[in-house]
């Protein structure tokens, strides 16, 4: 698995374009939980230099799966819940509101944040800034991190809302084609308990992966087999 990948992908899938040069003199409001900016990402590579990525240490370290300098983040005082400040990065804000488990693509790097305490239903919205923005952690992770993570999350309380549904659909088959992840996390989607048409299913499936017979045939199972799974239910309710 490359976690790297899901992790780069994390910012990119954000948008987090028009990057604005961060000064220190604009930083000292912030507290405890001020970014470490750095002059070297050579280890991370090029696109992150383009970023210009001022977070905070824990958010960094979760973003490049440095699970050790999270581990020492932790132990000086570092907020599991601390959320990215306004504008560090974007002039429209790109990850403002998010805690460092929304950048945490990796299984381990996600356990260590939990067990300190981080919030699995943690929800970002910009609504009070007049933006129609709001995501859960675990529709992030829907969209851009391994099912390993995505089981880690759950297993750990984080819940799947139905106002969400079409959101988490929409991401996981928009991204099907390209994330090796995606059909483990159709299935995984379709076993939450979460109410789809099996219709617009398979239209969606027909839609996103018309040219991939292969992807499609593996799709269509699985949604076969959820429609099944929701048929049987019908019929024991109807029985009570």
């Amino acid at each position: 698995m490359n976690v790297q990948f899901f992790s780069i992908h994390a910012l990119s899938v954000l948008i987090l374009l028009q990057a604005a040069p961060i000064f220190a003199e604009d930083l000292k409001h912030l507290g405890p939980d001020a970014p470490e900016c750095r002059d070297d990402f050579s280890a991370h590579g090029d696109s992150m230099r383009r970023q210009d990525p001022c977070l905070p240490l824990l958010h960094f370290a979760a973003l490049f799966s440095e699970l050790e300098m999270a581990k020492d983040a932790l132990a000086n005082g570092a907020d599991p819940n601390a959320v990215v400040k306004k504008n560090y990065i974007v002039r429209w804000g790109g990850p403002t509101g998010m805690t460092p488990l929304f950048f945490a693509s990796d299984p381990d790097m996600a356990k260590l944040l939990i067990q300190k305490g981080a919030d699995v239903n943690f929800v970002v919205d910009r609504s009070s800034e007049g933006r129609s923005f709001s995501i859960s952690v675990l529709q992030a992770a829907f969209q851009r991190f391994p099912v390993e993570t995505i089981q880690v999350l759950i297993d750990a309380g984080a819940k799947a809302e139905q106002t969400r549904a079409s959101t988490y659909l929409a991401w996981v088959m928009g991204f099907i084609a390209f994330d090796p992840d995606a059909t483990k996390k159709l299935e995984l989607l379709l076993s939450l308990d979460l109410i789809y048409d099996p219709v617009d299913l398979r239209k969606r499936n027909d839609s996103e992966n018309k040219s991939n017979q292969a992807l499609h045939a593996e799709c269509e199972k699985i949604i076969a087999a959820y429609a099944e799974r929701i048929a049987r239910k019908g019929e024991t309710k109807a029985a009570e």
